[in-house]
Parts: C-alpha cells; sequence; structure tokens
C-alpha cells in the first residue's frame, strides 16, 4: 500500500456511551484508536487532546469535505513530502512502512 492507493477498511458506529461529555468522549477516542488521522468538520478541546494523547491526529476541516477530496489531498501531501507529524502518525503502529522507504 501507498500513496498511490486507498482501499475502504469498514464504517464506524458511534453509539452514546455514558451519561457525561467525558464518557463520550472517551468512547469515541477508544473506538477510533486504530486511525492515525481523522478529518472532522468540528472538534472540541478536550476531544482533540484525547484524540492527541492517544497518538491520533484530529484534522479540523470547517467545512463539509467528500471522503474522495480528503482521500485525494492526503494521497497528495504523501506523494510530496509530508510534514513530520503526519509521518510520525502513519508509521505510528507500523515497522518498516512505505514513508521509511526511499
Amino acid at each position: 500500500m501507498g500513496p498511490d492507493q486507498a482501499s475502504y477498511l469498514e464504517t464506524l458506529t458511534v453509539r452514546e456511551a455514558g451519561g457525561d461529555e467525558e464518557d463520550r468522549i472517551a468512547a469515541r477516542a477508544d473506538l477510533l484508536s486504530e486511525c492515525a488521522v481523522v478529518y472532522t468538520m468540528q472538534i472540541g478541546g478536550p476531544a482533540a487532546a484525547k484524540l492527541i494523547a492517544r497518538r491520533i491526529h484530529p484534522l479540523k476541516t470547517n467545512v463539509e469535505v467528500s471522503l474522495r477530496d480528503s482521500v485525494e489531498r492526503l494521497q497528495e501531501v504523501l506523494r510530496g513530502n509530508p510534514p513530520p507529524w503526519l509521518r510520525k502518525a502513519m508509521n505510528k503502529d507500523k515497522a518498516g512502512s512505505f514513508l521509511d522507504e526511499d
């Protein structure tokens, strides 16, 4: 797999968990634990902090962006020189990923 390929893995469904906001944020962060990057239209400080603590990088778009456009933009960045945070995020659970190959 490389920056010129993309494939659907799964759809995650967020269910309401717990009675307070902290429980809901933790449940969502747990659900996304295998992600390296999460695109979102909006995210609050506590939710962003939970994701970052789990080494998940939230990317706030402020507007609705199609999945296709999001993937294409990410692939463009990966084909060039990805910023250090993205290299680290993409390698968080993978030894010898395509980003390490030259």
